[in-house]
């Protein structure tokens, strides 16, 4: 996988864990995605609020992770890739809404969090990907995801009953 865009796969389920820990987050009262609730290019997001808040999460969870010896506060190169898949499949969803730009989010996001978003390597790698390799890349993260919940269920660690069901 050459190409940077897919770079996160070869290290798939440390993104499934992060993407994972987004899942339950809680919105703050307080918070500047507040006014994403009032912001008209996101009527299409279902609780934008939330999507939000997300975004943060997984952003600061990824700037502050030290894992292969890298520096806290830094991303990489598949870091960014995964966070433009990310927000490409969470902007999109199902209708392909095109009419949302991945760099319009982040700059408002940015807008409102400057102190938190200031890596210069991440906004240059945000773009709206082209909808035929958002599908390839939905299709592949979905076949990745299903290998590592059959690896889950055939470890060691795993019940019986769940090993059993995938021979």
């Amino acid at each position: 996988m050459s190409d940077d865009k897919y770079s996160f796969f070869s290290n798939f389920s440390y993104y499934e864990r992060k993407e994972d820990n987004i899942l339950r987050v809680e919105v703050n009262e307080k918070s500047c995605c507040d006014s994403f609730l009032k912001d008209s290019i996101f009527i299409h997001i279902p609780f934008p609020d939330k999507f939000c808040e997300q975004f943060k999460k997984l952003h600061n969870l990824l700037l502050n992770s030290m894992v292969n010896n890298k520096k806290s506060d830094t991303l990489e190169n598949s870091d960014c890739a995964f966070l433009n898949y990310w927000l490409n499949n969470k902007l999109r969803g199902v209708n392909i809404d095109t009419s949302i730009s991945v760099n319009e989010f982040y700059n408002k996001i940015k807008a409102k969090n400057a102190d938190i978003f200031k890596n210069i390597s991440l906004k240059k790698k945000l773009y709206n990907i082209e909808k035929h390799e958002l599908e390839k890349m939905r299709t592949l993260y979905d076949l990745y995801n299903i290998k590592s919940q059959i690896d889950t269920a055939l470890s060691e660690d795993s019940p019986i009953e769940k090993r059993v069901t995938c021979s």
